[in-house]
């Protein structure tokens, strides 16, 4: 894995890692990073790993066994207590001090993929991709660990964010080019906003991020979100 320096941007380092990686989070002081390792996709036996590396000296200092499943991404609480992986059948929860799996959050999934938490680490949103059944946004409240509430989405959400002040969450689904937009402090869905443009070229919606500022001209869809509506292609 390689290690840019910021704000330089130069390189730093390479941290040499089985292939696989499958999610990356920092926690919030900079100083270690968490990898997630799917054993299926590189083909080895043994559990699935999280990795974590001490950014400073480039060393594991940890791996954490995530048992055989399928993990995805991973977030960190924002005082970097914890850390949750999505995973069949839901969200494990790590404790970064002892590297250890503390708790396992069943949100009854099998696609277990895209993570966010909110600002203030009170609720982690992961979307759950069933193929055959429903997909969903699962909402956990993190001082409980238990499952919120599951609010329908578009079909197949590849990913997650939440808005600066906590107050909207936004998921991104593949199939149905949509994107759902939920008031966080209700978990209703407010909007639904297609990101099918006429007129641009693109492939199915995968990725979502929130801009702190006017929009970033690599962007494919930007959406206003004071009136929730698609101001054009950057591009």
């Amino acid at each position: 894995a390689p290690v840019v320096g910021v704000p330089s941007n130069a390189w730093v380092e390479t941290i040499e890692l089985p292939p696989s990686i499958n999610g990356i989070a920092f926690s919030p002081d900079g100083k270690f990073a968490y990898l997630v390792r799917d054993r299926v996709s590189d083909g080895t036996d043994g559990p699935d790993l999280l990795y974590i590396v001490e950014i400073e000296s480039g060393q594991v200092t940890a791996e954490v066994s995530l048992g055989e499943g399928l993990p995805r991404e991973i977030v960190v609480h924002p005082d970097g207590s914890k850390a949750y992986v999505a995973n069949q059948p839901g969200l494990q929860v790590i404790d970064t001090a002892t590297a250890e799996v503390v708790d396992v959050i069943d949100v009854d999934t099998y696609g277990a993929y895209a993570l966010a938490i909110s600002p203030d680490g009170g609720r982690v949103y992961l979307t759950a991709i069933n193929y055959w059944d429903d997909d969903f946004l699962a909402v956990v409240n993190t001082e409980t660990n238990q499952l919120v509430e599951k609010i329908p989405v578009g079909k197949v959400p590849l990913d997650v964010a939440v808005s600066p002040d906590g107050s909207k969450v936004y998921a991104v689904s593949m199939d149905d080019r949509t994107v759902t937009v939920v008031d966080a402090s209700s978990n209703q869905v407010v909007d639904t906003i297609d990101v099918d443009v006429p007129g641009i070229d693109r492939e199915h919606p995968a990725a979502i991020a929130i801009s702190w500022g006017p929009a970033v001209p690599s962007y494919d869809v930007v959406i206003d979100t004071d009136n929730l509506e698609i101001n054009g292609d950057p591009q």
